[in-house]
């Protein structure tokens, strides 16, 4: 319908506008609240500018009655298409427009043909419902500690070991009764009710949308066969 738009952005000439336009929904997200995700400041213009110079910018912007209400940006390196930041806006939460918005985005990449082609899709680290609901194959990253052969050395491995099989052991039941996907609902939630209540001015620096913390992460991805 004339109400609902898709719009793409490749070109150096369009970034002012897909920051404007992003930011616009970025500043509602619960990402915003937790002082992550897209950020309008230098690095991430710096960014953008330069993947639209070199062609590989994919972005495209969701419109409701020509208010922006979602968006997907990524970076094509070689054949394989990056997510770097998604968002949309939480007042349109049960019409899933971010799904809707990641599907356009993925099928207008794979539509693409000759050096501006993809063969695979991936969005990066982490675990969500919408990863597992689209991807093929994922994988396990994690991170290697090594430890000094003294007894403080061993002292340390053997703190973090029991703490780290507390945490798995917690996790993996969480995820099992479904308390994990009520947990992250309640903490977005609050995220967004704390970012409407307090509008603090946001960090100069951002970085992408990666965890701090990426020891065993999931991987997922998604290829065009």
């Amino acid at each position: 319908t004339e109400e609902l738009r898709f719009k793409c952005f490749r070109q150096v000439s369009q970034v002012e506008d897909l920051i404007r336009d992003t930011e616009l929904v970025a500043s509602k997200t619960y990402q915003r609240g937790l002082g992550v995700g897209f950020q309008d400041n230098l690095e991430t213009r710096n960014w953008l500018c330069a993947a639209a110079e070199r062609g590989t910018l994919r972005a495209c912007v969701l419109y409701l009655r020509n208010l922006p209400c979602a968006f997907m940006i990524g970076n094509r390196y070689q054949q394989t298409l990056h997510g770097a930041f998604m968002g949309y806006d939480p007042q349109y939460t049960d019409y899933a427009l971010g799904s809707l918005l990641l599907m356009h985005w993925i099928r207008e990449a794979f539509e693409q043909t000759g050096e501006q082609g993809v063969s695979e899709i991936d969005l990066g680290l982490g675990d969500a419902r919408y990863k597992r609901a689209i991807y093929n194959h994922s994988r396990q990253e994690t991170l290697i500690h090594i430890f000094a052969p003294t007894f403080k050395g061993l002292r340390l491995n053997f703190q973090r070991t029991v703490t780290r099989l507390i945490d798995d052991s917690a996790r993996k039941v969480l995820l099992t009764t479904g308390i994990l996907e009520k947990v992250k609902k309640v903490w977005r939630s609050r995220a967004r009710a704390a970012l409407k209540a307090c509008p603090c001015p946001q960090p100069a620096s951002a970085g992408r949308n990666l965890p701090i913390n990426a020891s065993e992460e999931p991987v997922g991805q998604l290829s065009h066969r």
